[in-house]
């Protein structure tokens, strides 16, 4: 936060001093968005848990459908991760842009491997997916990319002015 101070020297010894502080607020519609999909994800992960529960000893199974896509418990685990990261890249200000980039990078990329059919057996083994949930995961990464790199930014700036004078003599 910028600071200036002007110190005045005035007739009979009066010294005013005038502190002027400016401060920038920075807001992008890409949080809107990393926030959206952030709590999507929350969601996801939170029912995908409640159907699959949580058995710390293996997280690979049971295999249950949530909205139409496989979740194992490992799988609930990573998207309420990946949500709080999103929302965390969404409440604050200047961490949306690089944050948002990575995470969409990320589900660009596993959105292609679940596509191209790498390591399928492993994949569908330890998080339950396939075909839909990785043209899912392709969507959310473009979209997150998208946000990222070309939303606008609109700062909001704010000035604020204090006088004192101090009177000697």
């Amino acid at each position: 936060m910028p600071f200036r101070r002007v110190v005045e020297e005035v007739p009979r010894d009066d010294v005013v001093v005038t502190d002027t502080t400016a401060s920038a607020h920075p807001w992008s519609p890409a949080q809107i968005v990393a926030v959206v999909i952030g709590v999507a994800f929350v969601l996801l992960g939170i029912a995908g848990l409640a159907r699959t529960g949580l058995a710390l000893d293996d997280l690979s199974g049971p295999h249950d459908e949530v909205l139409g896509f496989l979740h194992t418990p490992l799988l609930g685990l990573i998207e309420i991760g990946f949500g709080v990261l999103l929302i965390l890249a969404g409440v604050v200000a200047g961490a949306a842009r690089g944050l948002m980039a990575f995470l969409g990078i990320v589900a660009t990329i596993f959105g292609i491997l679940l596509l191209v059919n790498v390591a399928p057996n492993r994949l569908h083994h330890w998080l339950g997916v396939g075909d839909p949930y990785g043209w899912m995961s392709l969507i959310v990464g473009v979209v997150l990319l998208v946000a990222a790199f070309f939303s606008p930014e609109y700062v909001r700036a704010s000035r604020r002015q204090t006088q004192r004078q101090h009177i000697t003599g």
